[in-house]
C-alpha cells in the first residue's frame, strides 16, 4: 500500500497493478511454496482470451492467490476494491485539483483514500454504493475451485456465446470503470468532494468554501459522461465563481482570491476537435453500452475524455 501511495505523491499519470497469478513452473507455484505461505487459490478465465480449434471451444484460464497465512479472503476482495478507487479517482489525475487543495490544509492523499474506501458502505447515493457491491459480487462469482470447473463452464455453448459478446468473463475493473466514468460520474464527484469535506472539517481547518465548490463544478464538468452516445459527445455550461484552469494552470496558488471572478462567469466545457474524433470513433466501433464501453476504454487514453474549459461571457 505504501508504495502505491508513493507512485500518487509523485504524480505519476497511470499505473496498474495485477492480482498475484500462479505461472506455471515458477517457484511460487510449487508445493512447497503453497504450503511455506498457506495459499489458497481460485481459477478464473482470463478475458477475451478465447477461440476455437479444430471444432473445439477453447479458454484461458489463470489460478491466482486468493488468501496467505497474513491475508484473508475478506483482505484480498477489500484490495480488489481499492484498485477500483484507485482506477477512477487517481488513474488519469482527474481529481488532482481536489488533491491539491487538500494538501494546502495539510491533508495527505492516504487520508482520503482511506475516507474514500471507508464511506463507500455509508454513502446515501445508491450509484456509489452499488457499484462497488455489484463490483465485489462479480469479483466473488469470477472464481472456481478448480481449472476444470472454470473450464467447463465457459465452453458450454450458451456460456462461451456469452463470453465472445462481452455478456460474461471481462475485465471487471474495466466494466466498472466504465459504469463510473459514464454512467456515474456525477455520484463519483460527490463522493470524491464529500469526503474531502468531512476530512477539512476533522481538522477543524478554515477551509475555502467557494472555492472547494468550484472545483466540484469544474470536476463535474470536466470529463465525456453519459449513457448515449449524444450525451457522451455534448457540451455543458455551466456557472463559476473562480477561475480553477487557471489556478491548475498556475500550479495550484494558495492565494485563491487571485482566481475570483467578478460577478462570476459561465464556462463552456466542450471535447476539441481531435478528442471528439477519437471518442466519436471509438464509440461508433464499440457501442454505447457497457459491454462497448468497457472496450473503448481500454484503447482511448484517458485524455481524450477530458472536455476544454472556456470562459464565455455572461
Amino acid at each position: 500500500m505504501e508504495d502505491i501511495l508513493g507512485i500518487c505523491r509523485m504524480d505519476i499519470k497511470q499505473f496498474t497493478n495485477y492480482q498475484c497469478m500462479l505461472l506455471k513452473g515458477s517457484e511460487m507455484e510449487t508445493n512447497e511454496s503453497r504450503k511455506t505461505f498457506s495459499f489458497n487459490t481460485y481459477f478464473r478465465v482470463l478475458p477475451r482470451s478465447f477461440g476455437v480449434y479444430s471444432d473445439e471451444r477453447i479458454v484461458e484460464v489463470e489460478e491466482v492467490i486468493t488468501s496467505t497465512s497474513t491475508l484473508s479472503f475478506e483482505e484480498y476482495l477489500n484490495s480488489r476494491r481499492l484498485h477500483l478507487i484507485f482506477i477512477i479517482y487517481y488513474n488519469g489525475l482527474r481529481f488532482k485539483p481536489l488533491i491539491k487543495f487538500l494538501s494546502i490544509y495539510k491533508i495527505d492523499i492516504e487520508e482520503w483514500f482511506d475516507k474514500l474506501l471507508l464511506n463507500i458502505d455509508f454513502s446515501d447515493d445508491l450509484k456509489i454504493t452499488s457499484l462497488f457491491s455489484d463490483f465485489i459480487m462479480e469479483t466473488r462469482e469470477e472464481l472456481f475451485d478448480s481449472k476444470d470447473e472454470c473450464f467447463d463452464f465457459y465452453t458450454k455453448e450458451d456460456n462461451f456465446n456469452d463470453f465472445i459478446n462481452g455478456k460474461i468473463g471481462g475485465n471487471l475493473l474495466m466494466k466498472y470503470f466504465s459504469i463510473a466514468t459514464f454512467y456515474s460520474w456525477k455520484s463519483i464527484v460527490n463522493h470524491a468532494v464529500e469526503c474531502a469535506i468531512s476530512l477539512l472539517k476533522e481538522r477543524n481547518a478554515n477551509y475555502h468554501k467557494e472555492f472547494i465548490n468550484n472545483i466540484h463544478i469544474y470536476m463535474d464538468s470536466l470529463l465525456a459522461s453519459g449513457r448515449k452516445s449524444d450525451e457522451i459527445l455534448s457540451s455543458n455550461c455551466v456557472h463559476m465563481i473562480y477561475d480553477i484552469a487557471k489556478w491548475i494552470d498556475d500550479e495550484f496558488n494558495c492565494i485563491f482570491e487571485e482566481y475570483k471572478l467578478p460577478n462570476g462567469v459561465y464556462a463552456e466545457f466542450s471535447l476539441s476537435k481531435n478528442n471528439l474524433e477519437i471518442l466519436k470513433g471509438a464509440i461508433d466501433v464499440y457501442g454505447d453500452d457497457i459491454i462497448g464501453l468497457s472496450k473503448l476504454v481500454t484503447r482511448v487514453q484517458y485524455s481524450d475524455q477530458i472536455m476544454e474549459c472556456r470562459l464565455i461571457d455572461s
